[in-house]
């Protein structure tokens, strides 16, 4: 069984969406800016003590 990344599974259901007839473009590159910048204000967003913030060694 092949796993696909995250970006990789994005881009293959943008794929099937345009080659279905099912979106448009703009919908697709709205979308994948829309969960650029929210996932961006959440990094920003967090507290400084947020685990995930921190360095890892």
């Amino acid at each position: 069984m092949c796993v696909l990344g995250p970006g990789a599974t994005a881009a293959t259901v943008a794929f099937t969406r345009l080659y279905l007839d099912e979106h448009w473009i703009h919908n697709i590159v709205g979308g994948w800016l829309a969960g650029v910048t929210i996932a961006s204000a959440s990094v920003v967003a967090a507290p400084p003590e947020c685990p995930s913030r921190r360095r890892l060694r």
